[in-house]
């Protein structure tokens, strides 16, 4: 399992009070006034808005370290009274760019009619995937974290994104892009090592066995983009939540998803664009922007590359180097994910 080990581990549901109405004294909704799981939800936990969405109370859970690679469990949604349905929107971290392949956008879930009562709700936020460099010690974009809400009836998890692949021919360690919510972007090697990684999605049962909180029948992401090993040598664009990472000679990051779960419309998890090797060695443009905008964009020639958009899950982008003016640098960062909770006022 190796890499995938540390985001794949399952947990016992938490359940405390009287989770879903079935506790000591408890009844389902409309039971007498003394009873703490009647009525509408009242719950603490992470930025709390009543305001942002008519007839909603959102509460949002982020990363507070936007520049850590290690998830943060720090973090409760606790339901103090009333037993009702939520919403739940997670996104997964994104994965990091690497030189030229371009990382996956992190997984995303939506899910509505999730009843639960009173009780603490542990919540996970996956940091971004770290970027990977030119060579040793870590060529490839590292997966982003799991992002899941603790403890409710369904497996509400969302993976993150696939790392990006490295380099070409001449490069330590060349493979394809990385599984995960959204797949990483290839790179650009002869033979097989040009291909995306595969995102999580009914059309790749191959890699649900890395993925045991994957619930079967959900799409959280789209396959990464294959690299070009030609002439003029391009990673792929990494995954989105919303369609395949693109190939070259664009290499475009995956589209994101939009979704208004907070009362505006948001668009997250976009796939990070592929690198190319440049003829101009003081660009730092754009190479391949993701159309959704929250995925890092590749670059042209050997500067850093963008990170994925925090609190979004983008990708990050892949790095590209021009031959005659220095080494090449690694890929950007992935962005955190994020998780929101929304219910009902009455």
């Amino acid at each position: 399992m190796g890499i995938f080990n540390e985001f794949n581990k399952k947990e016992k549901p938490v359940f405390t009070g009287s989770r879903f109405g079935f506790g000591s004294g408890g009844g389902a909704a409309g039971g007498d006034g003394g009873d703490p799981a009647s009525g509408p939800i009242s719950a603490s936990g992470g930025t709390k808005n009543p305001t942002s969405r008519s007839g909603y109370i959102v509460h949002t859970f982020q990363h507070p370290d936007t520049s850590s690679f290690t998830p943060d469990t720090s973090q409760t949604f606790t339901v103090t009274g009333g037993t009702g349905d939520i919403e739940i929107l997670c996104v997964g971290g994104g994965g990091g760019g690497a030189h030229l392949g371009g990382g996956g956008g992190g997984g995303l879930i939506y899910k509505t009619g999730i009843t639960i009562g009173p009780g603490t709700y542990p919540i996970t936020v996956g940091a971004g995937g770290e970027h990977g460099t030119w060579n040793t010690p870590k060529p490839m974009g590292s997966p982003g974290g799991i992002s899941r809400v603790h403890g409710l009836p369904i497996p509400g998890a969302a993976y993150g994104g696939g790392g990006g692949a490295q380099g070409s021919n001449n490069a330590p360690d060349p493979s394809a892009g990385l599984p995960g919510g959204a797949g990483g972007g290839g790179n650009a090697a002869d033979g097989p090592h040009q291909g995306g990684g595969l995102g999580l999605n009914p059309s790749n049962p191959s890699i649900f066995p890395n993925f045991p909180l994957y619930e079967p029948g959900d799409t959280q992401g789209y396959n990464g983009g294959p690299g070009s090993p030609g002439s003029h040598l391009v990673g792929g664009g990494g995954g989105g939540s919303g369609s395949d990472g693109g190939p070259p000679p664009d290499g475009r990051g995956g589209n994101g998803t939009s979704n208004s779960i907070t009362g505006s419309a948001v668009v997250y998890s976009g796939g990070g664009g592929g690198g190319t090797y440049g003829d101009n060695p003081g660009a730092d443009r754009p190479q391949s922007a993701p159309a959704s905008g929250t995925g890092g964009a590749g670059v042209v020639a050997h500067y850093p590359t963008n990170p994925g958009t925090a609190h979004r899950g983008g990708g990050g982008g892949g790095a590209g180097s021009n031959p005659g003016s220095g080494s090449p640098h690694g890929g950007g960062h992935g962005g955190p994910g994020i998780v929101i909770v929304a219910y009902p006022t009455s």
